[in-house]
């Protein structure tokens, strides 16, 4: 029986997507900002946890057309629970590699029940010696 009470969807997708699909994945997110009497940035030290996503739509090595715009190599995207915190700035690490936010889309029937982003794949970041 079909219906739009958001409750019973997001249950259903713990139950039958997250919890069958998920990943474990590593979410980096900016830590609080610590800025001295002029204003200027201190100390901005990344923080992590984990989470479980569902990444789908990966594009490894070809190049595609989809109704969302072009989907470069390296590109995914990647479906999170309605209630996690996520934003621009975030940075996630799936099997070793680190892929960057490009968008965040709330999926509303009529509340949110799922949350899906892009993400695309960025070099690794060298220290400087």
């Amino acid at each position: 029986m079909a219906t739009d009470d958001p409750f019973d969807i997001r249950s259903d997708l713990e139950e039958e997507v997250f919890s069958v699909f998920g990943k474990t994945i590593t979410r980096s997110y900016q830590g609080t900002p610590v800025y001295n009497v002029r204003g200027e940035l201190e100390n901005a030290d990344a923080s992590t946890e984990d989470i479980v996503a569902v990444p789908y739509n990966i594009i490894e090595d070809r190049r595609t057309q989809n109704p969302f715009g072009n989907l470069s190599e390296g590109d995914l995207d990647m479906a999170l629970r309605y209630d996690q915190a996520i934003e621009l700035t975030d940075e996630f690490i799936i099997e070793g590699v680190t892929y960057k936010v490009l968008d965040i889309n709330k999926n509303y029937l009529p509340g949110n029940v799922v949350t899906i982003v892009r993400l695309t794949k960025i070099e690794p970041k060298v220290a400087d010696n």
